[in-house]
């Protein structure tokens, strides 16, 4: 509804705008000013003023008298026809478009507006009549709409002046929409004095050439990015956009890489700015957006697919890409169109939260080592995602294979060229004074700004009133830095009932995503699949407010994502949403990028989560497993039955095991009783053979007796020990008698004795045996052993000292002198006078002592030995009774 101030404003917009309409003959209707050198009227009203019949179907020709009585000038400008709708039969048509010969300087022209419904809105027409040729008001409502497609018009003021001859072609200015809805064509003179409109909507049918004067489109885009068809309202980057297309079409690297600060308008640039520029030189423009989530290959074979016509089909043609290159399916699907091609990467850093783990090719397609001669590739990148890019598998060769041209956010000039220049080329269009400046002055020069600045705009562009962008539907709107968060908390309560809300928070949740190991979140694309029903019809609701919006692809179908990622920050429910999620969102960024992995291996068993990464998958959706989407499900599945399976083959090993243990240890139990048995067994054998074999030893002791006395020994006590029977009993008490006195063994295995001498002391015992050998021996000495002094000879004597021996031949001769013939070899002399080995004889030799032929002791002392058939034993004799 038009105020007071806003009906000032509209007089004063209509009195500059209105024309009187003059033929030769003087003023026969009206017009009204749509540009500065543009009129509009009624058919009729020209044929009346150049005296032509009213039906005729070609344009008249002839001047037109063209002034503006209501605004007070009184300058005359002539015009002629331009467009020409004659008035048919059936009374539609009846429109003219006459050109001003100069344009009328200072002229305010007409905002045009076509509401949906105008049913009952307040509206006043001008007109010159005869009776007031200097003009008249009148004041009516609209009404319903009519077989001509016209809009009634009925009077509102009894007392008022009704619709008259000299009001055709006047201009219906609507008080509630603030803007002219349309053109008044015919009057009913008499009776109920009804009046008809030609509204808006049919202007532009008649006269397609109106529509962007009569109800301009938006020259704002809001949040969403400027695309190639908008390179017409696209202002403020011009020296960018020469420099980077420079840089593609003649510059030393045919790749650049766009790269700056979030929302500083690098996507408008290169699909407004530089794509258009290269189209114009004669490129193909094929553009990829990577934040739809497609891999690179696919998107390209669907693009080329599109421009193509659609034969070959995209599969078809993402398989020839990945065997033949982009150069070569491009020329099969384009022909020569693509003999220059310049492909768009736009939004590259989304590449970075699909987590693909290994080149899915791209890299190879867009930056091959030997890159094709036509082939241009332009990408977009955040600055804050440039260190994650260059470890990349594709964005990092493509980085290092391009020239990087970085993209500073705009400075104040160029901000308002963004806010100026679109409105000049819509006269009908202005801003309130002060506007501009306190809309630069609000947005400064951050970054992120301009998204902001696109917002607003776009909403003062609804908003606008009388042809004026309004100082306060801005103030209303919250300005630069507060519009879109108000906007999105309004557009929340309106859609987001009370018992929606959780479901809606979780719809936000799905929109939001994490680049793997980053900080920064970005938008995600979510499909109808893995959205649901229910958050669906919310995320349409909330589309319809301009919050989010609809897409879709063969691929995934409808799809829905943020409409600018300005919104995580500039919207408080969403960005408590995204704080409160963070931990959730960079779990599923890694778990995302494990799925990735997963599918691009062939989805092979080993690379399922496992361990802590799959019980991290479970703690985080415990409560909100519903938010995941179809494929983050089935893998999750896949990771529990693996680890259920696995589970249940340590159970079957577990069971098998103790099955095992148990075995073994009945195995064991039957080997212990077997082997007890066969011990008992075992040793009522052994005491039976060792019965039998008791008195075997105890008989071989008894021979042996006279052998070897420690054999003898040995033998009593191995017969006792096999058995302690009567037989060894008695033959272990006989060694026991014969050994009772023997300390140590002298002499034993050498043969029988024969001859023996002891010295006076008793520590030398000289020795004749019965084999032919003369030893000595040292009976008390510990370790000494028995020495032969000579052999072949029999002991005759033993000097009282033991070291001097004397012996005979078998003849019985004894020899004490030396060999005659000269001194004699040491052993010879000891044969001869039987000196003990290693001693010297003695020079006193005393005589010598003949033995005897078989003496049997002899004793020194308490000393004394026993002679036996080669055992030679030494003792002391216990002491005799007193």
């Amino acid at each position: 509804m038009t105020t007071a101030g806003g009906a000032g404003q509209a007089d004063a917009l209509l009195g500059s705008a209105i024309v009187r309409v003059a033929g030769p003959a003087g003023p026969v209707g009206v017009g009204f000013l749509v540009a500065p050198d543009l009129a509009l009227t009624c058919a009729h009203v020209v044929a009346d003023a150049l005296g032509a019949p009213r039906a005729q179907v070609s344009a008249p020709t002839g001047v037109l008298t063209l002034d503006r009585p209501l605004s007070g000038a009184s300058r005359q400008v002539p015009a002629e026809v331009e467009h020409w709708v004659p008035l048919r039969a059936d009374g539609t048509g009846d429109i003219a478009v006459l050109r001003l010969r100069t344009p009328v300087e200072g002229a305010g022209a007409l905002a045009m507006a076509a509401p949906t419904s105008v049913w009952d809105h307040l509206v006043r027409v001008a007109g010159f009549t005869a009776a007031f040729p200097g003009g008249v008001w009148h004041a009516g409502r609209l009404r319903g709409w009519t077989a001509e497609n016209w809009v009634q018009l009925s009077g509102s003021d009894q007392q008022g002046v009704a619709v008259d001859r000299g009001f055709s072609g006047s201009p219906v200015w609507d008080e509630e929409a603030g803007a002219v809805v349309g053109m008044v064509v015919a009057a009913q003179l008499s009776g109920d004095r009804q009046s008809f409109v030609i509204p808006t909507r049919t202007l532009i049918a008649e006269v397609p050439a109106l529509g962007p004067l009569l109800s301009p489109a938006s020259p704002f885009r809001g949040l969403a990015a400027f695309r190639e068809a908008d390179a017409e309202v696209y202002f403020g980057r011009d020296p960018e956009a020469e420099d980077v297309a420079g840089l593609l079409d003649g510059g030393a690297r045919s790749r650049v890489a766009l790269v700056g600060p979030s929302g500083c308008g690098k996507s408008s640039l290169a699909l407004a700015g530089v794509a258009p520029r290269l189209r114009a030189r004669g490129y193909e423009v094929l553009v990829v957006r990577a934040a739809e989530g497609l891999p690179v290959r696919t998107a390209l074979a669907a693009e080329l697919a599109r421009l193509g016509g659609g034969a070959p089909g995209p599969r078809e043609l993402e398989e020839d890409l990945a065997g033949r290159g982009l150069a070569a399916v491009a020329r099969t699907a384009l022909g020569d169109r693509a003999g220059r091609l310049l492909v768009v990467l736009d939004q590259a850093e989304a590449l970075l939260a699909e987590g693909r783990s290994g080149d899915d090719g791209s890299a190879a397609l867009l930056f091959p080592e030997a890159h094709p001669a036509g082939l241009r590739v332009l990408l977009t990148l955040r600055a804050d995602f440039l260190e994650a890019a260059l470890a990349h598998p594709v964005l990092g060769p493509a980085l290092g294979r391009a020239a990087v041209r970085p993209l500073l956010p705009m400075t104040r000039a160029q901000m308002s060229e963004v806010i100026l220049r679109p409105l000049a080329r819509i006269p009908a269009v202005s801003y309130d004074p002060g506007l501009v400046s306190r809309m630069l002055d609000d947005a400064g020069a951050e970054p992120g700004a301009l998204p902001l600045l696109g917002f607003v705009l776009a909403r003062l562009w609804d908003e606008q009133a009388m042809g004026r962008l309004r100082f306060a539907s801005y103030e209303e709107i919250g300005g630069v830095r507060g519009a879109l968060g108000r906007h999105a908390e309004a557009a929340w309560r309106a859609c987001v009932a009370e018992a929606d809300e959780e479901e809606a928070l979780r719809l936000l949740t799905a929109l939001v995503r994490m680049a793997p190991g980053g900080e920064a979140p970005l938008r995600g694309v979510l499909s109808r699949a893995d959205a649901g029903e229910e958050r669906w019809r919310i995320a349409g609701l909330l589309a319809e407010r301009r919050i989010l919006v609809v897409g879709g692809d063969a691929e995934r179908g409808q799809t829905v994502e943020l409409a600018h990622e300005a919104l995580i920050g500039a919207w408080p429910t969403l960005a408590r949403r995204v704080a409160r999620d963070r931990e959730f969102l960079t779990w599923r960024a890694g778990f995302r990028r494990d799925l990735d992995r997963w599918e691009e291996l062939g989805r092979p068993r080993d690379q399922l989560p496992t361990g802590a990464p799959l019980d991290a998958a479970v703690a985080q959706t415990g409560l909100r497993g519903d938010e995941l989407s179809a494929r983050e499900r089935e893998f999750l599945e896949a990771g529990l039955a693996r680890r259920a399976e696995e589970a249940a083959q340590v159970r079957r090993s577990r069971r098998l095991r103790q099955a095992g243990i148990t075995l073994l240890a009945i195995l064991l139990a039957v080997a212990v009783l077997a082997s007890w048995q066969l011990y008992g067994a075992n040793e009522k054998l052994d005491e039976d053979l060792g019965r039998g074999a008791s008195p075997q030893l105890a008989q071989l002791a008894s021979r042996l007796d006279d052998v070897s006395l420690t054999t003898s020994a040995l033998m009593s006590a191995a017969a006792y020990r096999t058995a302690p029977g009567p037989q060894a009993e008695t033959s272990l008490f006989e060694q026991y008698l014969r050994t009772r006195h023997v300390e140590r063994i002298v002499l034993e295995g050498s043969g029988e004795v024969r001859d023996a001498a002891l010295s006076e002391d008793g520590s030398r015992l000289t020795l004749g045996l019965v084999g032919g050998d003369v030893v000595s021996a040292r009976p008390g000495s510990a370790g000494h052993e028995p020495g032969v002094i000579m052999r072949n000879a029999r002991l005759a004597t033993a000097s009282p000292d033991g070291r001097i021996a004397a012996a005979s031949s078998f003849l019985g001769a004894a020899d004490r002198g030396r060999p005659r013939g000269g001194r004699e070899p040491p052993h010879h002399r000891a044969a001869r006078y039987g000196a003990v080995p290693g001693e010297r004889p003695a020079r006193h030799r005393p005589p010598l002592r003949r033995l005897g032929e078989a003496p049997a002791r002899r004793r020194t002392g308490r000393g004394g030995f026993r002679l036996g058939s080669g055992v030679l034993a030494a003792g002391r004799r216990p002491p005799r009774p007193a």
